[in-house]
């Protein structure tokens, strides 16, 4: 996960497990919100990698570091979700000025003869943002807290000032004009305004320690001493490498309202049993106090089981049947989950596409910093998600590269060559020229290894006519004179995969009052492994495809529970357990079972249209992993553009094409036709679905 994904992991996070945790906080009587303000000092530390402001003059050989103070306040609210998390949100205001400067060391004339001079180039920055923190928080020892999130703010202050002053000689030498003509003065480029092109969003990763400290017998007010770190993910302007991490330290001050008397406290229904007698419900009420009846204990509160007849009132006009049971349909007696060793093969398109009229490499295509450029390992960024291996595409050419010294490259944009973009080769050279600069200004490739040029249209381009072929044609083509910079993506893996591949879960509802929501759920270990649900009536049958993000973990068992709401509010649960087998490749080689090794291959080896080879050279790589035994099948698939009778039709030869190719024993071959196995609306995820997928199972012996 790269720093720029990082807020959008985070929320995810939170929406995917907040129901959950909420659930059970709502079972262990945990503290109460609580409302507050907190106020931090903030050092500021700028990092960054330009010669100056874009349109602004400037001397400076390039600005790396700078530091600033400033503070950081606002409101905040937090939410209990369990007795060890909770989640909070801020409004926050947050300075992030500081001050860059670089001092260029030359040599002067002073009275006729060479001596060391200096000259101090100083930008100095005011940026301001009022946004939005939120943070989960997790105890974890006694009360001291571990905070992570993100911040997010809108810029309020850019300005900036800058000169640049003789520091050396001490008291002697001034600047000459662009007439050379004496200024008189130590100090030129002595500039102020708003600094250009700067990021309206400033996001920042946000982590921290905290440690609330009562400030009265109740507990209901705290001084909470706090320290957090804040990584800058987005730039402070967005065509500058710079960005601001800070360390804050402070003190909140927290308030959470005392808890209501025993008796304005609200019971409501719990659970509700149904027997030959009537209903049994049972309700709570949050506390310790000694309650006289039917009372049981359990997990911090106190409860009353009492028994009503079909006619009996409580908070509802009248009692409802309410009945819910699920069961898991297996075609096996047990479910099995299977690791095979296995190797993946991704095809590296060698394509950067543009939005239209633009020459700003798209967010979608992931960029490195270049102080973690030497983190950055292709084995870690590969994955069965192709597309998510393809947007690292211009970090997996820069690491080659540099893997690789001797090898160049070739940047040519293109265009769509219709309306704005009509001819406009400059347009075509500035995308080639802002790939340039990424791969220089950021993983240092030396720009002599890299080759721009422009053209209006490829020469394989599409219709620009239709507005998928226009999408397409905006783009910057990579070639190379060395065939490892751009060849196939290939890791070892290990696949697993569940028998039987899909559960059918049979749910059923039985209510009066009828179905308002509903909720099929499987956990292992506190973990979501599938989520379904709905308004109204239940499906008769619910079908779970296990997949990877699915897959459950070794070990432990799988719990499915049905959950229904009626619409009058009752609830009604079914919940049950489903173990499994895991069986790893260390077991089966331990157990000397035999195996079957799994190699995955996907190809883009065809025009548009085509059923031809393209790309003749993979394909002996793939026929080196066929052995005699091998069962090979080979999937045809084409996007979405054409008929879908044609299509089916062209994803059969692509695949037998192929099949043919490899000349295999034991070989089949289908063609699914239009498939949309990526984002359709992407250039990329239409060209990664004009494919073939080869499967080659082999199995090896005891």
């Amino acid at each position: 996960m790269t720093f720029r994904s990082f807020p959008i992991f985070f929320s995810a996070m939170v929406l995917f497990f907040a129901p959950a945790l909420l659930a059970q906080g709502s079972d262990e009587g945990i503290d109460k919100a609580t409302y507050g303000v907190f106020g931090d000092f903030s050092l500021n530390q700028h990092n960054a990698n330009f010669q100056g402001l874009p349109g602004v003059p400037s001397c400076c050989p390039r600005y790396e570091t700078g530091s600033g103070t400033g503070p950081a306040f606002g409101g905040l609210y937090q939410l209990p979700l369990t007795s060890l998390f909770d989640l909070q949100f801020r409004v926050a205001y947050r300075s992030l000025s500081g001050t860059l400067s670089e001092t260029e060391q030359i040599t002067v004339l002073q009275n006729g003869a060479p001596v060391k001079g200096a000259f101090k180039h100083t930008l100095a920055s005011g940026i301001s943002t009022v946004g939005i923190e939120p943070m989960l928080g997790m105890k974890v020892i006694g009360d001291l807290r571990v905070n992570l999130g993100f911040s997010a703010g809108i810029l309020l202050a850019k300005s900036y000032s800058q000169q640049e002053e003789i520091v050396q000689p001490d008291g002697a030498g001034t600047f000459l004009d662009s007439l050379g003509n004496d200024t008189h003065s130590r100090i030129r480029n002595q500039l102020t305004g708003t600094i250009p092109d700067a990021s309206a969003i400033q996001v920042s990763a946000l982590g921290g320690f905290s440690y609330p400290l009562p400030l009265n017998a109740d507990r209901t007010i705290f001084l909470v001493p706090e320290i957090l770190y804040s990584l800058g993910i987005t730039r402070i302007a967005s065509a500058l490498t710079w960005n601001v991490n800070s360390i804050r330290f402070g003190v909140a001050l927290t308030f959470s309202p005392k808890p209501l008397p025993e008796h304005e406290r609200e019971e409501h229904i719990d659970t509700v049993r149904i027997d030959k007698k009537g209903i049994n419900a049972t309700r709570y009420i949050r506390g310790k106090e000694n309650i006289s009846q039917n009372q049981s204990d359990r997990d911090g509160r106190k409860y009353i089981t009492e028994s009503y007849t079909r006619t009996d009132t409580l908070f509802v006009p009248k009692f409802q049947i309410l009945q819910a049971s699920i069961s898991a349909n297996l075609p096996v007696a047990q479910l099995k989950i299977e690791e095979f060793s296995s190797t993946i093969m991704t095809p590296l398109l060698n394509y950067v596409f543009f939005e239209e009229n633009s020459s700003d490499i798209p967010q979608r295509y992931i960029r490195q910093y270049n102080y973690n450029i030497d983190t950055f390992t292709i084995e870690h960024i590969h994955s069965s998600n192709k597309l998510a291996t393809y947007h690292h595409l211009l970090n997996i050419i820069a690491r080659r590269l540099i893997q690789n010294p001797n090898a160049t490259i070739a940047l040519t944009g293109c265009n769509q060559d219709i309306r704005e973009e009509k001819g406009n080769a400059e347009l075509s050279l500035a995308r080639a020229e802002a790939v340039k600069s990424y791969l220089t200004d950021t993983w240092h490739i030396a720009a002599d290894r890299i080759k721009t040029g422009a053209r209006n249209l490829s020469a394989k381009a599409a219709n620009s006519e239709t507005a998928d072929g226009a999408q397409e044609n905006r783009r910057v083509e990579i070639t190379s004179t060395d065939p490892k910079i751009l060849f196939p993506v290939i890791t070892d893996d290990t696949l697993r995969t569940a028998n039987p591949p899909t559960i059918r879960f049979d749910p059923q509802a039985t209510s009066e009052a009828g179905v308002q929501t509903w909720k099929v759920t499987a956990m292992q270990d506190n973990r979501l492994l599938k989520r379904f649900d709905g308004a109204g009536n239940i499906p008769a049958n619910i079908a779970w495809n296990i997949d990877g993000s699915s897959m459950p973990r070794t070990g432990g068992e799988i719990k499915y529970m049905l959950a229904v709401k009626d619409s009058v509010g009752m609830m009604a649960t079914s919940e049950h357990s489903l173990p499994f087998e895991t069986i790893t490749v260390r077991k089966k080689r331990e157990e000397r079972r035999g195996d079957t090794v799994i190699n995955r291959f996907s190809l883009i080896l065809f025009d548009v249209g085509s059923s031809a080879i393209t790309s003749p050279d993979i394909l002996p790589l793939i026929k080196s992993y066929v052995q005699p035994l091998s069962q090979v099948s080979v999937t045809g698939y084409t996007d979405r553009l054409g008929e879908a009778a044609y299509n089916q039709q062209l994803s059969e030869r692509r695949a037998a094409t192929v099949a043919g190719a490899l000349g295999a024993k034991h070989v089949t071959s289908k063609g699914l036709g239009p498939t949309d196995l990526y984002d359709a609306s992407l250039p990329e995820g239409r060209l990664y679905t004009r494919t073939v997928d080869v499967e080659i199972h082999t199995p090896i012996g005891n």
